[in-house]
């Protein structure tokens, strides 16, 4: 079979065909989130706050329901867009692929998505409410009312969950670095305590609160994966005696 060539304007109208199929599905998102963002944020405000009583949503500026609401819709539209994205751009890269770059695009691709939605709902279903629990309470023993503005308290759950999405990706930087010759399995298993200590860092700077238990919390989840990263290790060959 002949192989097609393309000219630099081919290519460029046909990466600008893709980016507009990426354009369509971020409005029709845009749309689509909007009519039912206001829901969403009724039911993400009841999980996290609905079991405390002394605990109030408030808005200091005439804008912040609306502009919340639009920020929220824009950051799930996008959501949504990004894997539209990342799939059309392989697409319009994969003529120059071979069929085993090809499948390591797709498994490397899959699984980041799959560790990023792993750690986005570990945050929403275990850390975060950990905080608001640990928090809130320890507020009210001080005698203080818990007041939220609205654009903070979505900010700073949302900036958490991504968070989570992001440090859940170091599994497979990991692998990819064994994978390459960058890392060998016997260099981390013999520099735990290191890790351990890299891990306690990250999980640091990874938890806006900076509290002791969701840094833990984070930690001890940080750290199986890095025991389950070992086993997608490459074998060592060992060295001829």
């Amino acid at each position: 079979m002949t192989e097609k060539y393309m000219s630099i304007w081919e290519h460029l109208e046909e990466l600008r065909s893709r980016l507009k199929i990426s354009g369509f599905v971020f409005l029709i998102s845009v749309f689509v989130f909007y009519a039912i963002t206001d829901k969403l944020i009724s039911i993400m405000t009841q999980h996290f706050l609905g079991g405390f009583e002394n605990v109030k949503l408030i808005s200091s500026d005439p804008m912040m329901g609306f502009s919340t609401r639009i920020e929220f819709t824009l950051i799930l539209a996008l959501s949504v867009t990004i894997p539209f994205l990342i799939y059309e751009l392989f697409l319009f890269i994969s003529p120059a692929l071979n069929e085993k770059h090809k499948h390591v695009f797709l498994k490397t691709a899959l699984s980041s998505m799959v560790l990023f939605i792993c750690g986005m709902s570990f945050m929403y279903f275990v850390l975060i409410p950990l905080m608001f629990s640990f928090f809130i309470e320890y507020n009210a023993k001080m005698g203080l009312t818990n007041f939220f503005a609205l654009d903070s308290f979505f900010s700073f759950v949302i900036l958490t969950i991504f968070m989570g999405g992001v440090v859940f990706q170091v599994p497979l930087v990991l692998v990819f670095a064994n994978r390459i010759g960058l890392i060998k399995k016997s260099t981390l298993k013999h520099s735990r305590k290191w890790v351990v200590l890299i891990t306690l860092i990250v999980s640091g700077i990874a938890t806006p609160d900076h509290s002791i238990i969701s840094q833990l919390a984070l930690a001890i989840v940080l750290i199986l994966l890095f025991e389950i990263s070992l086993i997608f290790f490459k074998k060592e060959v060992p060295a001829p005696a």
